[in-house]
């Protein structure tokens, strides 16, 4: 079974929708219960089988209950998609509040590391796992006066590579994915070509491929996925 994390809206919900499609009963987790609970009802209305459980992620208290929840309710986890993330305002590093900071790094990277740590041990006992890590491409490159969130993504992808090391032995596979601009709620506010940007969809299908894949078939990190056309609207 998956667990999903930011997947009531955007690409959390696409992954969400995208696993269930292949037989694979999926828990999605986030703060806003209602978004959660509209993803579930689409799900399944397509014969998939799925359950929201509201929490807050940065938590490491609400991380152990969410996990127990899912356990309790579909068995071990096979497959963690680590989606929950933010994206610090526009400003330069040093004008970073340390609270901004903090926040960023918690979410971005600090939960991926308590819920990989969470799942890993049951996915030894039982010889598989796949944990999926949404990074972005700014993971890959460094993009001035984003720099929490750009740091924090990086950081991601080496911790991606180490859970991979770590535990290719005992047939966990991790999946760091970099996508380009994606067509979500995190890039409203952004000035953008909307069809020229990627779809959640499009970031779900890679998702699903990666989980499905042979277990002798190792995807080297990070994955990047990107536009083909620039997906951004010159200043006026």
């Amino acid at each position: 079974m998956g667990l999903v994390t930011g997947g009531g809206s955007g690409i959390g919900a696409a992954i969400a929708q995208a696993l269930a499609a292949e037989g694979i009963k999926v828990a999605i987790a986030g703060r806003r219960a209602e978004r959660l609970a509209e993803t579930v009802t689409v799900i399944k209305a397509a014969g998939g089988i799925a359950l929201d459980i509201p929490a807050d992620v940065s938590r490491e208290s609400e991380i152990t209950t969410l996990v127990e929840k899912v356990r309790a309710a579909f068995g071990p986890i096979d497959i963690l998609v680590n989606n929950a993330g933010m994206h610090a305002r526009h400003v330069p590093i040093h004008e970073h509040k340390t609270s901004t900071w903090d926040k960023t790094m918690a979410l971005n990277l600090r939960t991926p590391f308590l819920l990989a740590r969470a799942v890993i041990p049951t996915m030894r006992q039982r010889n598989y796992g796949h944990i999926v890590n949404i990074s972005s491409i700014a993971g890959l490159h460094v993009y001035p006066e984003s720099g929490a969130y750009t740091i924090s993504k990086h950081a991601l992808n080496a911790l991606t590579e180490l859970l991979q090391a770590e535990n290719q032995a005992y047939n966990i596979h991790a999946h760091a994915v970099c996508p380009g601009l994606v067509d979500a709620p995190m890039a409203n506010s952004l000035p953008t070509i909307k069809e020229n940007m990627l779809t959640p969809e499009q970031i779900a299908e890679l998702v699903r491929w990666l989980v499905t894949q042979p277990d002798n078939v190792k995807i080297s990190n990070p994955i990047l996925i990107d536009t083909m056309k620039n997906p951004w609207r010159e200043p006026e």
